[in-house]
């Protein structure tokens, strides 16, 4: 039997995926809101280094040899980068601290969450569900959560302040540059998202084949010896490869979906680099900035678009991480079809007897 308050904590999130994971992540809101502060702070200091680099490359430009040593007018901008580089490193190792801390036991209270709600069953729940199925899909859930959580934190955070650090960074050097980062990143974020959203339920499906696949294959490993005794490989092999079709199918589209989102993402580094260069370089011909500034904004646009890059790989990931809580938590966290009543104690049966109410005799023989 469920205890009461177990019970009542699982009941909250049935069939609410993000609720779940909203739980799951505010376990640890301290550390979580500190490694967020860790990463938007090293996504910072990234962006200020081509603007350090570009300071420097302006004190060079502009030095006069009768004022003495080159270094003296790089000093100032030279140590800029030096504190920024130090201040980097030492957020980045910080925040990767305190994940050790926290990725060990980020998935234990999901874990019992799921296996808790999973005791109030009744027995019909089990009868046309696989063992392996299940045991996969609790996996499948507290993995996905983890690895969602870290790449909202590592990937998704990060990139939103790259862009918005140089936009910002940008505009005090030149506002139509910095404009015109602001607008792209913009128009990233919206076809990204157009092309997500409406295939979430193509990527719960790929999540919901993979982990019938995975259950299949767990439930004929553990009864292997009946299938051995019984001369089943045929049976078991047709069950596989019929589950396998339908994974691939699923997986099939899941890809074509990912190559949708690479194709847009390139288009649009395409647009940023040579639009961007090609405004650069206009806006030096007028006057508008120096050979520095655009200096500047190409290492910005490598930055911005090999970070863009990664997002797209890291979408499909975290897409897949979703499919996977999603479909997890509907499956094993639906109402409980037979739960007690608030006031229920603990059930105590000190005896029984069995009953044979209806004995059928056939041919002398009691059935």
């Amino acid at each position: 039997m469920v205890d009461r308050d177990s019970r009542l904590l699982t009941d909250q999130l049935v069939i609410r995926p993000f609720a779940f994971y909203r739980k799951c992540f505010l376990q640890f809101p301290f550390r979580m809101g500190f490694i967020i502060a860790m990463e938007m702070f090293q996504a910072t200091m990234l962006v200020l280094l081509p603007y350090a680099v570009k300071g420097i490359v302006s004190a060079a430009d502009h030095h006069d040899p009768q004022s003495g040593d080159l270094w003296n007018s790089l000093h100032d901008p030279f140590m800029f980068l030096v504190y920024i580089t130090l201040a980097m490193v030492i957020s980045s190792r910080l925040s990767g601290l305190v994940l050790v801390y926290t990725g060990a036991v980020f998935r234990r209270m999901p874990r019992l969450w799921l296996f808790r709600h999973l005791l109030g069953h009744s027995m019909g729940y089990f009868s046309d569900r696989h063992a392996g199925a299940l045991g996969a899909k609790i996996h499948d859930v507290t993995h996905g959560t983890a690895m969602a959580t870290w790449t909202l934190l590592f990937d998704f955070i990060a990139l939103f302040i790259l862009f918005f650090v140089s936009a910002v960074t940008l505009s005090l050097v030149y506002w139509p540059l910095g404009v015109s980062v602001f607008i792209w990143g913009a128009v990233y974020a919206v076809l990204i998202g157009l092309l997500t959203i409406p295939r979430i339920y193509w990527i719960e499906k790929a999540s919901r084949a993979r982990a019938g696949l995975t259950g299949y294959i767990i439930d004929s490993v553990a009864n292997i010896f009946s299938v051995k005794s019984y001369a089943r490989q045929g049976r078991e092999e047709a069950i596989l490869r019929d589950a396998m079709k339908g994974e691939e199918r699923a997986a099939f589209r899941f890809g074509l979906w990912g190559e949708a989102i690479h194709w847009t993402h390139f288009i649009l580094t395409f647009i940023l680099i040579v639009g961007g260069v090609s405004y650069a370089v206009a806006s030096y011909e007028r006057g508008h900035i120096d050979l520095a500034t655009i200096s500047y904004l190409f290492t910005l646009i490598l930055i911005l678009s090999t970070n863009a890059r990664n997002l797209t790989w890291s979408l499909q990931s975290f897409m897949e991480y979703v499919g996977q809580i999603r479909d997890g938590i509907k499956t094993i966290m639906p109402p409980h079809n037979v739960i007690d009543p608030d006031d229920a104690g603990t059930l105590a049966v000190k005896q029984g007897t069995i009953a044979f109410n209806i004995v059928i005799s056939i041919k002398n023989r009691t059935i």
